[in-house]
């Protein structure tokens, strides 16, 4: 149980000690600041319990979500930990975020939030609570074992970057028409910050005029060059088109 104030505390978490044994009320810290172990009695024996297990929580959400006190998300970590054990938590708040302030790092927008794999583009991410750091930005686009690293540049709203050389770009599997990478803001030689979902697309990849039009991305078919387009004013010129 969290004691927030002299009325409200909330429980945050619930623990077997010993089956079918009352504990008793007396309980004992170790003298470790902040402590790191509870000493509980039962009726036939002593247990040295951890006050708290920060390390189980992956995510910034559930380690915030927990709303155990002794956790928070340590952004330059990227891991759930207490706040002694990240570094320079004392120089920013988001450098280590409280359960009190549920306020993770997180990608709200990319624009354009897919594109067609053959083509290169400079993508806007607009991202709350971004840390102030000194350094560079790096976007890294991980899909099919292969990451790619792209330099990128601190906005007012977040980071911008280039996508990855098209020829470095893994190939979209046979019998598909795209792949979803995992587009991640960090820093040089740091874990991700912040991480979301990206699609690389390919219209060459349809067939036919139904396929193509009637896909998710935005294809056209060109009906004289019997093809699928993510560009028609360069490949459909004074063709017939059947807009997707």
């Amino acid at each position: 149980v969290v004691v927030e104030s002299a009325s409200v505390a909330q429980e945050y978490g619930d623990l077997e000690i010993d089956a079918d044994s009352p504990v008793n009320p007396d309980l004992l810290f170790d003298s470790q600041q902040p402590p790191m172990h509870l000493y509980v009695l039962t009726e036939k024996k002593v247990s040295k319990v951890k006050v708290q297990e920060c390390s189980v929580y992956k995510t910034c959400w559930d380690c915030l979500g927990a709303k155990d006190p002794y956790c928070g998300w340590c952004s330059l970590e990227n891991k759930c930990n207490l706040r002694s054990d990240c570094q320079d938590a004392a120089n920013d708040p988001l450098y280590w975020i409280s359960y009190k302030s549920g306020r993770c790092t997180t990608i709200t927008t990319v624009n354009p939030d897919q594109l067609q794999k053959t083509t290169a583009r400079t993508l806007d991410l607009a991202i709350e609570n971004l840390p102030t750091l000194n350094g560079d930005f790096l976007c890294a686009f991980s899909a099919l074992d292969k990451t790619l690293i792209t330099n990128a540049t601190r906005k007012s709203y977040g980071v911008n970057c280039t996508t990855p050389r098209t020829d470095l770009l893994p190939a979209i599997p046979a019998g598909h028409h795209h792949f979803t990478a995992k587009l991640s803001v960090r820093m040089t030689n740091g874990p991700d910050l912040v991480a979301t979902n990206f699609t690389f697309f390919d219209c060459n990849t349809y067939s036919s005029c139904t396929e193509c039009v009637s896909s998710s991305f935005p294809c056209d078919w060109c009906v004289d060059g019997h093809r699928c387009t993510h560009d028609t004013a360069a490949n459909c010129r004074n063709d017939i088109l059947v807009t997707g």
